[in-house]
């Protein structure tokens, strides 16, 4: 018994110690407020001026003008039934009251009597004031609050609800744990902070088309099982992906159900080695043609990468490395994939075929003898280059720059090779260069 008593107080230390160290809340003006506002009066004030500073949720805060004006600022007083001083207005304006959203203690107010609060300069997003809570309620399950035990569902007039502070799931499977913004980022933190150790990233692997192929065809089974068939070999189990994937910290994300993402990876993954329990399927993400990696990296995806071979589902996030459809079933494509759209193959880009820069500007042009008429009237002027490479010329004229002169040679021709050129000019021309 004594050991379960010492026991215990070690717990209720360990969590007191976590609230000490928890930083006070910064309370923002709900957007039911229009600015600006008049500040009339603090009712609350902080620590340092007062023994009794613990402030309920509902109790009053401050009192407020919806409007700009000019008041005197009462310092003389700390009851709330004297009477505010209005100078020269002859109508008061509706005084409102701001209460407090949350429950715990006062430390510091932001603002003072008689301040107005414009838009303009930001009161939007400001802090108001900071109220040191006694617990953030930042882990829940089922509408508890996970630290303090709190039922979290039990609403009140205010409608403000307490389950609104903890909305992000952090587990893969189906679960209904959620955390605060300020608990996911520290969680991811030490995950960055244990991956940068190891020398590790986290891997987010579809299963469809990316790493496994699957088929429906009955043909393919009765192989399967046959190792005396000559197609047995080509259907069994590769090794290659699985010692990829052990470099890294790696998780699913499928756009099939959870029952076929589990049954798949009994397979790839018989000893849970790689990917464990971290899987999440279109039953946990709720969506058949998107996926979003906030789902599992929230705050932080600098060490994240995703292997997809469809890249349009993630938007083509900055940290997918798009791959090619792995397509060993010709013809069947993905069975999983009848609510996306149809792949868009990406084009390369267009290739520009350039000639290496030759070492002087002038250019030789050989004039082949032809003897077929035909073929004399079509033909092209050949430029051979410094490296003795040919390119046809864009025209049948040549120009020269005026410091370099393109030198013309024609090769000899036999009297009996004039004799059928001269023949036949009445019928064909030459082209002259």
């Amino acid at each position: 018994s004594r050991r379960r008593k010492k026991r215990t107080n070690d717990d209720n230390k360990a969590n007191n110690n976590i609230h000490d160290n928890q930083p006070p809340t910064l309370i923002l003006l709900p957007p039911d407020i229009n600015l600006p506002i008049t500040i009339q009066y603090l009712f609350t004030n902080t620590h340092q001026l007062q023994n009794h500073n613990s402030v309920l949720k509902t109790t009053p805060l401050f009192s407020y003008y919806n409007v700009q004006i000019n008041i005197s600022i009462r310092k003389d007083c700390v009851s709330v039934d004297h009477n505010q001083i209005i100078n020269n207005l002859e109508s008061v304006p509706d005084i409102k009251t701001y209460k407090s959203p949350i429950k715990g203690e006062l430390i510091k107010w932001l603002i003072i009597e008689g301040q107005v609060l414009h838009e303009h300069d930001g009161w939007r997003t400001c802090p108001i004031v900071s109220i040191k809570e006694p617990c953030t309620h930042a882990v829940q399950w089922h509408g508890q609050c996970a630290p303090c035990g709190s039922d979290l569902t039990i609403g009140d007039y205010t409608q403000i609800s307490e389950t609104s502070r903890a909305l992000i799931p952090m587990l893969h499977g189906p679960s209904t744990l959620t955390v605060s913004v300020n608990e996911a980022e520290r969680l991811e933190n030490e995950t960055r902070n244990r991956l940068s150790k190891a020398g590790k990233l986290s891997l987010i692997v579809d299963l469809d088309q990316t790493i496994v192929h699957e088929t429906v065809d009955p043909t393919f089974v009765e192989w399967m099982f046959d190792p005396s068939n000559p197609n047995w070999k080509a259907l069994q189990k590769k090794e290659e992906v699985v010692i990829i994937i052990l470099n890294k910290d790696a998780c699913i994300y499928n756009g099939a159900t959870r029952a076929y993402a589990e049954a798949v990876c009994k397979i790839i993954d018989p000893t849970n080695q790689i990917f464990g329990n971290r899987i999440l399927s279109r039953d946990e993400s709720g969506s058949m043609t998107q996926k979003w990696i906030t789902r599992l990296f929230p705050v932080d995806t600098s060490m994240v990468v995703i292997i997809d071979d469809r890249g349009d589902v993630w938007e083509y996030s900055p940290d997918l490395v798009a791959v090619v459809p792995y397509n060993f079933f010709i013809g069947i494509g993905d069975i999983n994939g009848a609510f996306l759209p149809p792949t868009q193959l990406l084009k390369p880009a267009p290739i520009e075929a350039k000639l290496p820069p030759s070492s002087s500007s002038s250019a030789t042009v050989v004039v082949v003898p032809i003897t077929d008429p035909e073929v004399a009237e079509v033909s092209i002027p050949i430029i051979m280059d410094q490296q003795n490479k040919t390119v046809p010329a864009p025209s049948t004229s040549l120009t020269s720059t005026p410091t370099t002169t393109p030198t013309i040679t024609t090769e000899p021709i036999s009297n009996e090779e004039e004799e059928i050129v001269q023949s036949n000019q009445s019928k064909y021309s030459l082209n002259k260069f």
